[in-house]
Order: C-alpha cells, then sequence, then structure tokens
C-alpha cells in the first residue's frame, strides 16, 4: 500500500546527485513558491552512485543558491501521460567550488513538476507520523504527478531511506508516495543555501546543498 505524506514548514530546497561529476553546473534562474506534501519511510540503505550521462541543463537557480523555496516546472515529452516514475535516489559529495552536497533524484517518462524549500518537520503523509531525520534543518522535495511504483504496484525505486555519505545531507526518506504525489524530506546538517536544477537523458532533479561550515573532510 502506498501512503501520501503531508510537510510541514517553511522555506525548502533540493540538491542532486551523488558522483554525477558529468552533470554540469546551470545557469538559468528560476524560484517560486506553492503548498506540497510529504512522504514514507523504510529501511536505510547506503549506496555508491554511478556514473550519469553528461547532458544539457534546462533551468536552474542562480549560484550561490538561497535558502528560499524553489518551484520549478514539470518537462513532459509530446505524447505522454500518466505519471513520471521514480527510477533512482542518489547522494553525493563535491568538494570543488566551495564545496556542496548533491542529491539527484532520476524520473523515466517526464521529469515531474516539482518544489524544494526547508521545513520545520516532516510527516509521513497517510499516517501524519513525524518522520525522523538526523541534523538541525529538513529540506523537503516534494513532485506532482510522480510516483514510485508503476500501474501494478510495482515499485520502480523500492528505497525509501538513503545515507549520505558527506557531512551536510546526512539522509533522504521518502515521505509520500499516494495519488501522484511523491515526496522526500533531506536531514541537512544546518541550513545551508541550495541550488535546483533540471536535467534530461535521463530525466533528473539535482538539489546542490553547500557546505555546512566545520571540521574539513
Amino acid at each position: 500500500m502506498f501512503f501520501a505524506a503531508a510537510l510541514t514548514g517553511a522555506a525548502v530546497t533540493f540538491a542532486a546527485c551523488g558522483d554525477d561529476g558529468a552533470e554540469p553546473t546551470p545557469t538559468a534562474a528560476s524560484t517560486a513558491t506553492a503548498p506540497a506534501p510529504t512522504a514514507v519511510a523504510s529501511t536505510t540503505v547506503t549506496r555508491t552512485p554511478s556514473a550519469v550521462p553528461a547532458t544539457a541543463t534546462i533551468g536552474a537557480t542562480v549560484s550561490p543558491g538561497a535558502t528560499t523555496p524553489v518551484e520549478m516546472p514539470a518537462r513532459v515529452p509530446s505524447g505522454f501521460t500518466g505519471a513520471a516514475l521514480l527510477r533512482d535516489v542518489r547522494i553525493g559529495v563535491h568538494p570543488e567550488e566551495s564545496g556542496w552536497d548533491r542529491i539527484v533524484f532520476e524520473f523515466a517518462g517526464a521529469l515531474p513538476a516539482a518544489r524544494v524549500e526547508y521545513v520545520t518537520s516532516a510527516t509521513a503523509c497517510g499516517s501524519g507520523q513525524p518522520v525522523s531525520l538526523p541534523g538541525t534543518a529538513t529540506l523537503a522535495v516534494t513532485f506532482r504527478a510522480a510516483a514510485a511504483h508503476n500501474d501494478a504496484g510495482q515499485a520502480t525505486f523500492a528505497q525509501q531511506t538513503i545515507a549520505g555519505p558527506g557531512k551536510t545531507i546526512l539522509q533522504a526518506r521518502q515521505t509520500c508516495d499516494f495519488e501522484a504525489v511523491l515526496a522526500w524530506a533531506a536531514g541537512i546538517a544546518g541550513r545551508q543555501n541550495f541550488k535546483v536544477f533540471q536535467l534530461e537523458n535521463p530525466y533528473r532533479l539535482v538539489v546542490d546543498v553547500q557546505f555546512t561550515p566545520g571540521p574539513s573532510r
């Protein structure tokens, strides 16, 4: 059974992928606001991200980012219907350019509209139960017209908890996958600036979160 989740809080932002060094840094600006639900949590899994083919940036926030909510539009190819299906979630560390941690959400079929923002807490959308995350800040990412399961109810991405290999994005957990609303929340070591951008081939939403000040890595 899939559950829906509600996120409570203020500004949120997204960061994308692990060792996706091939993913270019974006330049175009795009920010906005809108309400969003949350997700469901499960077994913790530490994953080593795989390389992704280099592709063109579709849209992005202006560097060095901010802590305010970011709204990204859907990218839907002609003739596509239904929900975009989640294929992968990965987190990586990038020490270059003052450093950031990156979380990437990869989809098949289309790239769903998304909202990224900091919230005061995360809750599972079906039960309303609190979702526990490490860190002192919570970054919520909510997708519309998206799912982590197909029409037959089979998971397209079964892992619901991803451990962060760095010291800024500590962990990410799915909080919702219900009625075409898919949501994840990430535990952040501190309320740092973040940038959000989109990539295609394959479709990805990327959230970069600036390193939290502290001891060298």
